[in-house]
């Protein structure tokens, strides 16, 4: 069975079919009285564990990188308003 495919029919994480209980025993329930195999074999979990860990990896390079953008503009900001003295003055200033 395709536990993400289920999940995102669903509109929720895959992880809460794999570490909530609750709702690994719904699925099992619905996949047998429709007859499917609710069955998640050891390679899918090992696939899950892997796409889990990819995800957490790119997440914290998106907030690495968000922060260093953040740190980009706030001294592009402060640098544009040195230059502006600067224009305004005629005048060296110090950063």
């Amino acid at each position: 069975m395709n536990v993400s495919a289920v999940a995102l029919a669903c509109g929720f994480d895959r992880a809460v079919l794999y570490q909530n209980p609750a709702a690994r025993q719904l699925l099992k329930e619905a996949a047998a009285r429709l007859g499917l195999d609710a069955k998640v074999s050891a390679w899918d979990a090992v696939a899950v564990d892997l796409r889990d860990q990819r995800i957490l990896k790119l997440e914290q390079e998106n907030a690495n990188l968000k922060a260093e953008i953040f740190e980009l503009r706030r001294n592009l900001r402060r640098l544009e308003h040195v230059e502006e003295i600067m224009i305004e003055t005629g005048r060296r200033v110090s950063p």
